[in-house]
Parts: structure tokens; sequence; C-alpha cells
């Protein structure tokens, strides 16, 4: 009875992330719409200077059409139809993806546009993830899932992700945050020896996040994704003295490309990045590590830290 309880509450905690995420992207396109018909000149923040008004304000029907009415329909779909959320979703998730692609490319070819780009990557990941919330063949819709991987596969599907989530929070983001700072005049920093010593934190954080995307993968079985995590708990590798040393790299990597440029808007959001995780993330992912670990987990999570890295020497590794 107990486990037939926890399946449903994952399920309903599933469809409320559903629900919020679509609820915010219907309304939030909606107000983007409204802002650039009521401020025009708020148009020149999302494409190249030598565009075209017509080229980003003719996007409008498209957008209501299949992003804000499929979100609708969406939305109904998920209290009177659940057989048709799936296709329904790869729709939406179509629609958002292809103006991703080409605001993508246009940044990549005139080298502005970027905050665009930026915008609409972040879109088509959400959707993407609500792709995976809601499961494929006989998978139940759930925020968290433990993966069903081979160590190879799993390891796969880790670095493509990885190269994903890079692109998107360490190379478009950025750009965009330094595309705003250039608009606005803010000034960047400069000191000796900074390229090199960005670089150096650079390579050093992505070791540590890819040592432990090995660990997660060949020893967990599973991916950083909460759709695809680990089945197994992992405590090797860099897992041994931090709880958390994917995020740590990764938010070592954001303050490394901001040191990189100059930037201390890109430095904020690294730390920004670093507060949202602490506060929103941390806690649901060690729920559900106590849930499906118990005394394993509560026992390691004594242990080792969640920040500041120390040796764990208690236990065997496993």
């Amino acid at each position: 009875m107990s486990s037939r309880n926890g399946r449903s509450d994952r399920m309903q905690q599933a469809k409320r992330t559903l629900q919020i995420y679509l609820w915010i992207q219907t309304l939030g396109v909606i107000a983007w719409w409204a802002l650039l018909f009521g401020y025009p000149p708020a148009v020149k923040w999302f494409q190249p200077a030598s565009f075209p008004e017509a080229a980003l304000t003719s996007f409008w029907l498209p957008d209501f059409v299949c992003i804000v009415t499929g979100g609708a329909f969406t939305l109904w779909a998920i209290h009177r139809q659940p057989a048709v959320v799936t296709p329904l979703l790869w729709a939406v998730t179509a629609a958002v993806v292809y103006p991703t692609l080409y605001c993508l490319f246009v940044s990549l070819r005139t080298d502005e546009g970027r905050l665009a780009s930026a915008v609409m990557s972040l879109m088509s990941g959400a959707m993407l993830t609500l792709l995976l919330i809601q499961g494929v063949g006989d998978q139940q819709m759930a925020a968290f899932r433990p993966a069903r991987l081979t160590a190879r596969q799993a390891l796969l599907w880790t670095l493509l992700q990885m190269a994903l989530f890079w692109g998107l929070f360490l190379y478009v983001i950025p750009q965009a945050i330094e595309e705003v700072a250039i608009q606005l005049g803010w000034q960047r920093f400069e000191h000796v020896g900074q390229p090199l010593l960005a670089i150096a934190l650079f390579v050093a954080a992505s070791s540590i996040g890819l040592r432990s995307a090995y660990h997660m993968s060949m020893v967990g079985k599973g991916t950083p994704l909460p759709t695809a995590t680990p089945p197994r708990l992992i405590v090797r590798g860099p897992y041994r003295y931090v709880r958390n040393p994917m995020a740590i790299a990764g938010i070592a990597q954001g303050i490394a490309v901001g040191w990189y440029l100059g930037s201390p808007w890109v430095i904020c959001y690294a730390m920004l990045g670093a507060i949202l995780w602490h506060l929103l993330v941390r806690p649901v992912e060690e729920h559900d590590l106590e849930k499906r670990f118990g005394d394993a987990y509560t026992r390691y999570r004594c242990r080792v830290p969640v920040w500041i890295p120390r040796g764990w020497r208690s236990g065997k590794e496993s």
C-alpha cells in the first residue's frame, strides 16, 4: 500500500511540475509579445541591428498558434485526456526547438541576437525535460526516475547531456549576458595573467566534472538528469569528498568563463546558479535519495559535506 501511495505522490508531483511550467511558458510568451508590441524599441534587444523589425514580429502568429494554443491544449489534456499529453508535448517541443535553432544560427552568423538564443535555448531545454518527466513506453510520469541503462549507455548519455549543458550554460547564456552588458555600457575588468588563470580554473573544474560523470555512469549506471538518475548510491571518486561535485564543477566553470571574459555579471550569474541550486534543487534531490537509499544515504550525508570537500574514510566504497 505504501509503495502504491509513494508512486501516486510522485506522479502528482510530476503532474504539478508539468502544469506549473506550461502555465509559466504560455503566459510568458503572451507577456513577451505584449512587451514587443507595447514597446517597439525592445525588438532590438532580441535580433541583429541589421535585421528589419518584421523579421522578429512576424513570428507572433506561429508563436500563438503553436506555443500558446499548444500549451493551453496540453494543460487541458493533463486533466481531461491524459492519453494525448505526450503527442501534445512533442508538438509544443518541436514548435519551440525550431525557432531555437534559427536563433542560434543567426547568432553564430552575425555575432548578435544572443539574448534571443539564450531565452529560446532555455525554453527548449525545459520542454525536453518535460518530455522526460512524462516518460516513454511503460514509464510512469515522474520527476525522479532511476535509470535502466548499462554502464556504457549511461556514460554515452551523460557525456551528451554534459555537452548540451556546457554549451547552454557556459557559452550561450554568458554570451547573452555579455551582449546585454555591452549595450548597457557596463565595464569589464582586466588584470595580469587573467586568461591563463581563468583557463586553468576551467580545466580543473572540467576535470572534476568529467571524473564525477565517469563514476556516476560507470558505477552508478545513471546520468545527471533526475529522470535517469543512478539506481546505486555513488561514494567513489569525487563523491568521497563532497556530495555534489558536478554542481561545484559547473559553478566553478561558470566563474572561470566570467573571469576569462572579465565580466563580473557572468560571475554573478554563476553564483546565482549556486544559490538557486542550493535552495531549490538540492533539498528535492536529497529527499529523493533519502527515500531510495534510506540509512545508507543518511550516513553518507552525515559524513560528507555539500560544498567544502573533506575526506570520507569510514566504510567501503560501493
